[in-house]
């Protein structure tokens, strides 16, 4: 059965009559859309027309519109055939009739009158099909045949056997499904029946729909698809956001080679899946209930392509962000460019081949925004991700093959969710509660998740307000710019590193400060050899270049063996940090131990010898004897460090009693 493809052309007639029970100007347009179908006869190759296909959907469109004289314009007048027909080309096709027919008819505006529109669309498509596969024509079943909707026996009753279509039907239940669509209600896409203009896809559950749409209403035809009894419509994956149909008319198909492919009204095609590898001539494609569109081939049973491992802003649930090294691939979310331009924005969300991995927003070719490494269970950069966080994602690394998986999993079969990178970079994880959607994380919430907003060894504390630091034992690179507010130069050491320019025992002349509630820094290298938290500490105080480790749980060890970008500290959360510095940058924090904790003994004693002068007065007003003499000796020892001596305070007081 060969289909011979024509262009479609729009034919508009306009006829004027008077109205005698109008007492205003009314213009009454009816809209018929009738895609009629042909034939052709095998004996003789006569052409003949079967009817419409499809049939204009029931009731037709009626559109009332007030003229008023000398007040419409042309142009309000396309404006209010808009706001109905949401179809600028149709609007500004009527209009152009309207004022040929003004030109022709001085009365045309100056008389109440009822002007009917029929806006005819015709397809020239020829088929080639037998007659007893025509609407209403019975057909001799040599073995029992069930209606494929009613499910009850066909052999007595009219019935209705669609074009390149197995499935039965009973022309009752058929005939309503016809009024708008060409195709059958149960076989997916195929070359045989594809998706055109004005038709829907639904999944089984009916969940999601794929089909053709129009964003803010503009001309540009978008396939998409979109959660299907959500309003408004949230799309949540387009094909061609590149390339949108402006031609009146469209099809989704498949190829030859087992593609899925989007012809415009002339043939072209303008978008494909680009399946390269031939398949057989049976495949199909079809929408699942998770929101996957997938190609299928009919005789291997192959899953040829998916609409999964082609995202565009949205995650779904079983959806997943991966890379693979060795083909130079990655798969990632791209944001729109804006909420009405699908075509790819500035944002990207991408898995990266660090190990541990972790997810990174991309603005242009730059990091906007960062993770955090993933522990297993969460990121360490998002302190929402705790003990207490039902993860809804995992993470899964094959070092060895350089491979990586991010997946979205699906919690809630019942519950619609999705995560989306917005047209601003927000990246969003939300679900729908049956009256809106519910907003659970964005991110950057502030601040200092945007990438390395304090600089070089700043420190990004999300207090109130937020403010950036210089890591303890750094100072600003550039004190003038820290001034007025500028920081993203960052910090830079204040004293070298000793163990690296002298000789002398590494563990006496560099130590560690150990920072708590931080996001780990970037640039992080992972040290499988270290098994506990002593092995990474004496490995990266065996390395010069190292500026600072961390050991955690569910990683191991951590060592930075360049500058500490990216570092924040969180008020609750996050892990500890160890950064080495010279042994002089903790001397005076160990002077300033020492005298702090000598002052405190000085106190207890004072406290201590008028508490036992007060009680010595006491005892002394209530027994009445002679003259004594009282010492009260006093010895304080306090140890303050592990690491510094022992000390002592012995002080003996006398006194006599009179």
């Amino acid at each position: 059965m060969n289909t011979v493809p024509r262009d479609v052309k729009v034919h508009i007639d306009v006829s004027v009559s008077l109205s005698t029970r109008s007492y205003i100007n009314t213009a009454s347009i009816n809209l018929f859309h009738k895609l009629q179908r042909h034939v052709v006869d095998e004996s003789d190759g006569t052409v003949n027309c079967i009817g419409l296909y499809p049939a204009p959907p029931l009731p037709v469109p009626h559109i009332c519109l007030n003229l008023y004289k000398d007040k419409t314009s042309s142009q309000d007048l396309l404006s209010r055939l808009d706001s109905h027909l949401h179809n600028p080309y149709l609007s500004l096709q009527i209009v152009e009739k309207m004022a040929e027919q003004a030109a022709q008819n001085n009365g045309f505006l100056l008389e109440p009158y009822l002007m009917a529109v029929n806006v005819v669309l015709v397809q020239d498509v020829f088929h080639k099909i037998p007659v007893s596969c025509l609407p209403g024509k019975e057909e001799t079943l040599k073995k029992e045949t069930k209606c494929a909707i009613c499910l009850e026996d066909m052999r007595t009753n009219k019935q209705l056997k669609l074009p390149h279509c197995s499935h039965h039907f009973h022309f009752r239940c058929i005939s309503k499904w016809l009024q708008s669509r060409n195709s059958c209600p149960l076989c997916p896409i195929s070359r045989e029946s594809p998706l055109s203009l004005g038709q829907t896809l639904s999944s089984p559950g009916e969940s999601y729909e794929l089909g053709f749409f129009s964003p803010n209403n503009s001309r540009n035809q978008y396939v998409g698809i979109w959660f299907k009894k959500i309003a408004p419509r949230v799309v949540v994956w387009v094909a061609n956001r590149e390339k949108p149909i402006t031609s009146p008319a469209a099809n989704l198909t498949i190829s030859g080679n087992g593609s899925l492919i989007l012809l415009d009204s002339r043939n072209k095609v303008v978008w494909s899946s680009n399946r390269g590898e031939p398949s057989s001539n049976k495949c199909h494609a079809k929408l699942l209930d998770t929101g996957n569109l997938v190609v299928v081939d009919e005789v291997s049973g192959t899953l040829l392509w998916q609409s999964f491992e082609n995202l565009g802003d949205t995650m779904l649930p079983l959806s997943s962000l991966t890379y693979n090294l060795a083909a130079n691939e990655k798969r990632v979310l791209t944001s729109w460019k804006s909420g009405t331009d699908p075509s790819p924005g500035e944002f990207s969300v991408e898995l990266t081949p660090q190990v541990p991995s972790q997810l990174v927003t991309m603005k242009g070719n730059k990091v906007y925004k960062r993770s955090g490494p993933w522990d297993k269970t969460g990121f360490t950069g998002v302190p929402q991700m705790d003990e207490s966080y039902a993860s809804p994602f995992s993470l899964v690394q094959d070092v060895a093959n350089g491979k990586g998986n991010f997946s979205y999993l699906q919690r809630n079969s019942q519950l619609l969710t999705r995560v989306i990178v917005t047209s601003e970079g927000y990246v969003k994880t939300s679900h729908y509660n049956g009256t809106g959607w519910v907003v659970d994380f964005v991110t950057p919430a502030n601040k200092c998740d945007i990438y390395g907003a304090c600089g070089p060894f700043g420190l990004c504390v999300t207090s109130t307000p937020i403010k950036c630091e210089c890591i303890k034992g750094f100072v600003p690179k550039h004190k003038e710019e820290w001034k007025r507010g500028n920081k993203t130069s960052g910090c830079v050491r204040r004293k070298q590193l000793l163990s690296c320019h002298q000789e002398a025992t590494k563990s006496s002349t560099d130590a560690f400060y150990r920072l708590s509630s931080v996001k780990p820094p970037d640039l992080y290298e992972y040290a499988a050899s270290f098994a506990d938290k002593d092995q990474c500490r004496q490995g990266c105080l065996g390395n010069c270049s190292c500026t600072a480790f961390a050991y955690i749980t569910g990683i191991g060890c951590l060592l930075w063996n360049q500058e500490l970008m990216d570092t924040v500290q969180y008020s609750a959360g996050g892990e500890f940090l160890s950064i080495r510095l010279a042994s002089s940058e903790l001397a005076g924090s160990r002077r300033t131990m020492m005298i702090i904790a000598g002052s405190i003994c000085l106190s207890i004693f004072v406290i201590l010898a008028f508490a036992s002068y007060k009680y010595w007065r006491y005892r002394a007003k209530r027994n009445d004897s002679r003259s004594r003499e009282y010492c009260l000796c006093v010895r304080v020892r306090k140890s303050y460090d592990t690491n510094c001596n022992l000390w002592a305070i012995e002080f003996p007081l006398c006194w006599k009693n009179v």
